[in-house]
């Protein structure tokens, strides 16, 4: 199968140079590519392997996929996706991904099972799937893919190249992409995954399929991903998609500290840039070039909070200088803010429960303290209403609720209801009531008179 179709007709080749001028004409950045190469190449290779840690033959997958690596360096990379029955519990390696890419390459049809991969989201004819999937294979099936995959031309060429400041944790990117043949879409879509290598952690099957890869005990996670920069599994539009177009994007994305408490190491993270058709036939990728440095001039806020409250985030936060920087504050249950103090100095704030520094120019302290909501009727929900007040026989409730009581002022409980708009109140000896309603596991309290 070939991705591109070469233009042989000297009337199809007019008709190409009078579009290529007309988008000349309105890009003053095309044609002026710095790092992909405008040469016609063969395509490259994206397994995306879907594993799990209590996977027992998960690591022969593993194993497989870093011998291809090994056989075809710069030209085949693997994506190790942990997802699915095997993936449960902790550590947790998964992803918000996983299991939208593992339904559409057909993982949990008949027939199908773990280790299964995808070489390039796609169908080989003269390969047989994995069961009844639509392009997953078994792992002794990766190897034919990725030998018709290398043999085939590519339309396209894309190379990334990127930086990332150790000390704010910011990735800058950019990715290139130059046509030299026709993709069959009109617009492809291009993906940055972060993958990560060196996470120690358990992996069932390790000591009898890659024994090589434990250290005291622990297994060596390699190529697992972590993000995509792209913010979907699906990528960005590229387009047009027309050979001689030379298309480029600039990406920016703050690494952070953790996914699912499980440390982001920066010197321990590849970046692999693939471009598809559309949501699957990958037509082909590369891995990023990084470096690592000091790039911004960073500032920090070391953030604290006082008793029956929290700030987010917490502790010591390094920002880029000029940058914004927001705190939210959250009172326990019958609290509120009391004050909050930027360099030991009481501020005003605009909002009850967050502040947000304009620019952070400079090293700052932020502290928050909280106090008692002193009488009930400082406790409100925006969202129910209770009335009339005072009431003769019946007590009506506006808007949903999950359990109301009403408390006598001496604090024996008289009635329970849940989610009832009418109450009957008749019986009640005239006096001062209480009332506390449950609403997503917090409660409010209000009063009436009978």
């Amino acid at each position: 199968m070939f991705i591109c179709t070469n233009i042989l007709l000297q009337k199809k080749i007019m008709k190409k140079l009078l579009t290529l001028f007309i988008v000349v004409c309105f890009s003053s950045t095309l044609f002026s590519q710095t790092i992909v190469s405008t040469t016609p190449t063969d395509r490259n290779a994206i397994l995306e392997e879907f594993t799990g840690k209590t996977c027992p033959y998960c690591p022969d997958g593993h194993k497989r996929a870093q011998q291809l690596m090994n056989n075809y360096p710069d030209r085949f990379f693997a994506i190790n996706i942990h997802q699915g029955m095997y993936a449960t519990g902790t550590p947790n390696y998964t992803t918000p991904y996983g299991n939208a890419l593992a339904a559409k390459a057909g993982m949990g049809a008949s027939g199908t099972g773990y280790p299964g991969g995808t070489v390039n989201r796609q169908a080989f004819e003269n390969v047989a799937v994995m069961g009844s999937s639509q392009y997953l294979y078994d792992r002794g099936k990766w190897g034919s893919c990725a030998y018709y995959t290398l043999n085939e031309p590519s339309c396209l060429n894309v190379a990334a190249k990127g930086r990332i400041d150790t000390v704010v944790r910011r990735l800058d990117l950019l990715v290139e992409v130059y046509y030299t043949g026709d993709a069959e879409e009109l617009t492809n879509k291009l993906t940055v995954a972060m993958l990560q290598n060196e996470i120690l952690g358990p992996q069932s099957g390790a000591s009898q399929w890659y024994p090589e890869m434990l250290v005291d005990g622990q297994y060596r996670h390699m190529h697992m991903l972590r993000d995509f920069v792209t913010g979907t599994q699906w990528g960005m539009d590229v387009t047009p998609t027309t050979t001689g177009t030379f298309w480029s994007h600039n990406f920016v994305y703050d690494i952070p500290e953790k996914f699912n408490n499980i440390p982001v190491v920066l010197a321990n993270l590849e970046f692999i840039v693939f471009v598809a058709e559309n949501e699957t036939k990958i037509i082909t990728g590369a891995d990023a070039e990084i470096e690592f440095g000091v790039y911004y001039t960073s500032q920090k806020i070391m953030a604290s909070a006082g008793e029956n409250g929290t700030i987010s985030p917490i502790g010591e936060k390094i920002y880029i200088k000029g940058e914004k920087a927001e705190y939210k504050f959250t009172p326990k249950k019958n609290y509120k803010v009391d004050e909050v103090l930027i360099d030991g100095e009481p501020i005003e704030l605009e909002q009850p429960t967050s502040y947000t520094f304009p620019s952070v120019d400079k090293d700052y302290t932020i502290h928050v303290t909280f106090k008692p909501i002193v009488g009930i009727d400082e406790i409100q929900i925006p969202s129910i209403s209770i009335a009339p007040n005072p009431v003769t026989d019946k007590l009506f409730i506006t808007g949903m609720y999950d359990k109301l009581e009403i408390f006598s002022i001496s604090g024996q409980l008289i009635t329970t209801e849940y989610n009832n708009p009418e109450i009957e109140v008749t019986h009640l000896l005239k006096g001062f009531y209480v009332v506390k309603i449950h609403l997503a596991g917090e409660v409010h309290t209000c009063k009436f008179v009978k």
